[in-house]
């Protein structure tokens, strides 16, 4: 993209199940592990306890929201948006209007 923007996928799964997520969906971006949420923590994005009770032996019982961030080049958040359910994503539109903002 003419702003130089890279798409990043922040999460505390394993690699091995990120990378099966990654290649059942046939996506091209990059993964950074958070397995102890610390990233998570410092920007106020877990859900504690928010892992259903039928899942926690398997996931833990904290989760984090699916939010997109929009990063400039020095390292400022300069859009977020985080879903209101865990099926919820942002709309891409959004997301390309604030990096093309980024570009001019």
């Amino acid at each position: 993209m003419a702003a130089g923007a890279r798409l990043v996928f922040v999460t505390p799964k394993p690699l091995a199940t990120t990378r099966r997520v990654a290649e059942f969906f046939e996506v091209d971006f990059e993964f950074w592990l958070d397995p102890d949420q610390r990233i998570a923590s410092a920007l106020g994005l877990v859900h504690r306890a928010g892992v259903p009770g039928k899942h926690r032996d398997t996931h833990g019982t904290d989760t984090i929201w699916p939010t997109a961030l929009v990063v400039d080049r020095d390292g400022r958040i300069v859009h977020a948006e985080q879903s209101r359910y865990i099926a919820d994503r942002p709309d891409p539109r959004r997301l390309l209007q604030q990096l093309e903002a980024l570009a001019d």
